[in-house]
Formats: C-alpha cells, sequence, structure tokens
C-alpha cells in the first residue's frame, strides 16, 4: 500500500511538474530525524522497482549511514544497505564517503565503502554459467581426492573476474595480523588514503579544455 501511495504521489508530481525531482526519505520515529542507517533505508529498493514500473529513472542513497565517524556501525549500515540496493540496481548510487546522513564525510570511509561496493557488484553480477565454464575436462582429470590449484582454469579464474580478491582488510592467520600490529580496517585505510594523497597525480586536461576554463576564470573575475 505504501508503495502504491508512493507511486500515485510520483505520477501527480510528474503531471504537475513534468521533469521535476521528487524524494522520501525514512525517518526515526523516536526523533523525526533523518534515519539514514536504519533498515528502512531498504525502501529504496521499492523505490527502484517502483521506478522501473513508471519508466523512471532512479537514484538510490544506498551509501547512507547514522554513525558520524569510520567504524563498525558505518561499515555495517552501508553494507546492509548497498547490499540490497545494490542488488536492485537504481541508475545512480550517491554518497560514497558520506556520514552522519550525510552531514559529514571520511576519505577513509570513502576507502571503506569502494570495498563494501566491490563485494555488493560481485554479489549482483551473480555466478557466470556458460557452456565452456562447466570445465568437465579438467574434473575428470583431477577426480576425487585431488585439487585445482595447479590448473590452468584457476588460474585463468584468479586473474580474470571469477574470484572475487579483496582489497581491504586482513586475510592473514592471526600470528601475521598480530605481528603487523593488529591493525583494523580504518587504520589501513587511512593508509591507502595517506599514500593516495602523496602519491597521485591529477590526469592533465586537453588543450581545448584548458582554454575554455581559462576564458571561463577570466569571465568570472570580470564580474
Amino acid at each position: 500500500m505504501v508503495w502504491g501511495l508512493l507511486g500515485r504521489f510520483a505520477v501527480a508530481h510528474e503531471a504537475c511538474h513534468p521533469g521535476g525531482s521528487s524524494s522520501w526519505h525514512s525517518v526515526d520515529p523516536r526523533t523525526g530525524r533523518y534515519a539514514a542507517g536504519s533498515a528502512l533505508t531498504t525502501l529504496s529498493c521499492g523505490g527502484t522497482e517502483m521506478a522501473r514500473f513508471y519508466d523512471l529513472p532512479v537514484c538510490s542513497h544506498a551509501f547512507s549511514c547514522d554513525a558520524w565517524v569510520p567504524g563498525a556501525q558505518a561499515s555495517l549500515e552501508k553494507a546492509f544497505g548497498m547490499l540490497l540496493v545494490g542488488l536492485s540496481w537504481p541508475d545512480i548510487l550517491v554518497g560514497p564517503g558520506v556520514l552522519g546522513g550525510g552531514l559529514s564525510f571520511g576519505l577513509e570511509q570513502l576507502v571503506i565503502d569502494v570495498e563494501i561496493w566491490r563485494m555488493c557488484r560481485a554479489a549482483h553480477d551473480g555466478i557466470a554459467v556458460a557452456a565452456d565454464r562447466w570445465l568437465d575436462d579438467v574434473l575428470e582429470k583431477v577426480g576425487p581426492g585431488g585439487q585445482f590449484l595447479g590448473e590452468r582454469s584457476t588460474r585463468t579464474g584468479m586473474r580474470g573476474d571469477e574470484w572475487f580478491v579483496p582489497r581491504l582488510g586482513t586475510q592473514d592467520a592471526r600470528e601475521v595480523w598480530e605481528a603487523a600490529g593488529r591493525p583494523d580496517v580504518v587504520d589501513e585505510a587511512r593508509q591507502k588514503v595517506a599514500d593516495i594523497l602523496a602519491t597521485h597525480e591529477a590526469p592533465r586536461l586537453d588543450d581545448d579544455v584548458e582554454r575554455e576554463l581559462a576564458d571561463l576564470e577570466a569571465r568570472a573575475a570580470a564580474l
């Protein structure tokens, strides 16, 4: 019923204001504040489906959270929201790195959000099934009790898109993690931010773009 009402609202709004934009958000019933990280953000999935039904473009705030700093709360809220909203696959996803319902931003959280999104995209892509992926010949060659680590198909899958390979977090034994000082994901993300800021070089713009920007700057300065 809720989405039926919202659907009617969207149609009425479009009829009165063609091309106009509209939005709705979940709130905390205890305070009336915008509930960026609540489970109600999964309403975005329903919003995406309604937009598809009415043949409208849709934007989702799947990266929202209520936490004010990078950490466990921010990551669990974002992972929950991003997975479900990512599976519904809206046209645009906004908000990586945002904190506190969009009132704050963290570079460390941006790095973490990229990793969360990589996981969600892998879930959306699902398991590829094709005639050349059954590997009957490899299964017959290895046989019961064997292992596939030395097979060309395994190397090809690892170097391609067959497996999800994490770029953040620890995947080592506990002893290795403790020897490294017990870093957590936020520590690692903070180091990645420092490395990027220290080594990144912005790509050079084309000469015609540079000239247009210079002309725009000159006209703005003359105002």
